[in-house]
């Protein structure tokens, strides 16, 4: 037999793994490619949804400041003691009064009656530049409850810097408060001390009111 011509099985069966071996290089390279795309496309999605999540709702008076005081029902949790009044609340830039400077007395606001009340809204202007102002029905829903409010800027000796220029944003947010609970007829008590706040949370004098409004940090330190 001539020396030159190869057994025809053999040609074949080298021709049959050569094309295996191309075949399986090409679908390893496509499944790179693919999880490379996978995993790129989830890296991408995993970032646009933690930049998408919305802002928490709230009022800012800028640094420094907090938000809307936080609210407490006094039925449903019960205000916790506080500790030494110094942990009540830290340091400030204005000193607070000495226990007995400053009496717990109602907030001095126009009482709500049966009529329509015409309030000017603090720090709202028109183009003209004139005060926005609104008419607000005084139906008074929730005559005879009552209501306690300590927050850093009831303290007599913040709302006096504030007066003199100090900041004043949360006094704002304090205020617009306290004109809505008259509005609807609830009795509000505001403590100006820190002193005032611990003596009336030891005698357990705040149990009596219904609704009991404390800013964050006053109520991050009468839960520790």
């Amino acid at each position: 037999m001539d020396s030159r011509m190869a057994p025809r099985p053999q040609q074949r069966a080298a021709r049959l793994r050569g094309r295996c071996r191309l075949w399986a290089v090409v679908a390893t390279v496509a499944a790179l490619i693919l999880l490379t795309f996978l995993a790129t496309t989830h890296l991408l999605l995993n970032r646009t949804s933690r930049t998408d999540v919305p802002p928490v709702s709230g009022v800012s008076s800028g640094a420094g400041h907090r938000a809307v005081p936080a609210t407490v029902d006094a039925e449903q949790a019960p205000l916790p003691r506080l500790r030494a009044g110094a942990d009540a609340h830290p340091p400030r830039s204005v000193p607070t009064r000495a226990a007995g400077e400053d009496m717990l007395q109602p907030h001095d606001a126009p009482r709500s009656n049966d009529q329509s009340v015409h309030a000017d809204l603090p720090g709202a202007h028109v183009d003209d530049g004139e005060p926005a102002a609104s008419s607000t029905p005084a139906l008074a829903p929730l005559r005879g409850r009552r209501a306690f409010l300590f927050t850093m800027d009831s303290i007599s000796a913040y709302v006096e810097a504030a007066a003199r220029g100090g900041p004043a944003g949360e006094i704002v947010v304090r205020r617009s408060l306290e004109h809505a609970l008259e509005q609807l007829g609830v009795q509000l008590d505001v403590a100006t001390s820190d002193a005032q706040f611990e003596h009336m949370t030891r005698q357990g004098a705040v149990d009596q009111y219904d609704f009991i409004f404390l800013d964050p940090m006053t109520l991050y330190g009468a839960s520790t």
